[in-house]
């Protein structure tokens, strides 16, 4: 039974309301969380706390550059989950001049002691909330993606 979410609706920012199927650990617990609010994810590190450890996410460039039709180059930054003194794990997230990361959430939504994480991905005309669970990451991974809600406007 594969694990799926979908967001339900945004109340206010920060506020996802999330429809997980097949997903019963939630049933009747609380959830520790760790973080909570709107931390952006650009020029510093954010060191989330939980369970007597220490996660940290970073920012680094990841040595690509995208050039757009005005002949104006951007420097491509991956949002890494950083495992130890020098060792990184990348995040399908990244941050330019045109878009920006930010973290809303961390705490342990699926029980498992590990932390997990909802990030918005946003820049002009779009916003993305992007839910990350450790319970569902394969061997060698660290978090999985299982939702995500992405919304446009004119």
């Amino acid at each position: 039974n594969q694990l799926t979410a979908r967001i339900l609706k945004t109340v206010e920012a920060g506020d996802a309301v999330f429809l997980l199927k097949g997903f019963a650990g939630l049933a009747g617990r609380q959830v520790p969380t760790a973080l909570e609010g709107r931390f952006p994810l650009k020029d510093l590190d954010v060191t989330v706390r939980f369970a007597g450890r220490e996660t940290v996410l970073s920012i680094r460039p990841n040595g690509k550059v995208d050039e757009f039709p005005e002949n104006e180059k951007v420097v491509i930054h991956q949002v890494n989950l950083k495992i130890s003194e020098n060792d990184y794990v990348p995040l399908p997230l990244v941050v330019t001049d045109y878009n920006g990361v930010h973290l809303l959430w961390a705490g342990d939504l699926d029980g498992d002691n590990r932390l997990d994480f909802l990030f918005e991905d946003s820049g002009y005309n779009f916003s993305s909330q992007r839910l990350f669970l450790s319970s569902v990451a394969k061997p060698g991974e660290h978090l999985k993606e299982v939702a995500q809600f992405y919304s446009t406007g004119c």
